[in-house]
């Protein structure tokens, strides 16, 4: 995963960007595939969070993980003040978590995943 080796490297704004990219496309996936398409972030974790999370089938925990993604992406992206690593190791677990929960979700609903690394 190129955000752990960004990690290790100590570019701790760009693997917190990058882990948050995973998470963003893979509740873009989940959306497209419920055919809901938005091109700004907000308005894809807001949509994420009411398709999936506020009635189910996900945990509150998942819109969370995405929302604070979102922060600390921009906030390596945008702001002055430095991502912790100790942030960055902690978004980029719940990452692996989320991923995982949206892709056994739409598992569940269907959809079929290629063997991938």
């Amino acid at each position: 995963m190129a955000a752990l080796s960004l990690l290790q490297q100590g570019h701790t704004e760009i693997a917190a960007s990058r882990t948050y990219y995973a998470m963003f496309y893979a509740a873009q996936a989940a959306l497209l595939h419920r055919d809901l398409e938005f091109s700004k972030h907000s308005a894809v974790i807001a949509r994420f969070g009411r398709e999936f999370v506020k009635d189910g089938p996900l945990d509150r925990d998942m819109f969370r993980i995405l929302d604070t993604g979102f922060a600390l992406r921009s906030k390596g992206d945008y702001d002055l003040v430095p991502v912790e690593e100790e942030e960055a190791q902690a978004l980029l677990a719940d990452a692996r978590d989320f991923v995982a929960a949206v892709q056994e979700m739409l598992e569940k609903q269907g959809y079929r995943f290629d063997d991938q690394d």
